[in-house]
């Protein structure tokens, strides 16, 4: 696939994933992805994000 393609960092010999792999579904929620991404980088940081409808 078009992963196989990808040399991360320039490491040559080391593979790259996907959310579908890692999670072992064929469709990934972007959404959910998004909400959770955003929880975590809020707590971490300490910060809150207000949100718009795009």
């Amino acid at each position: 696939g078009y992963f196989d393609n990808i040399i991360p960092c320039g490491i040559r010999g080391k593979a790259v994933t996907s959310l579908n792999v890692e999670l072992g579904v064929e469709k990934v929620d972007e959404g959910e992805v998004k909400e959770r991404i955003l929880k975590h980088f809020a707590q971490l940081f300490e910060c809150n994000f207000d949100l718009q409808p795009a």
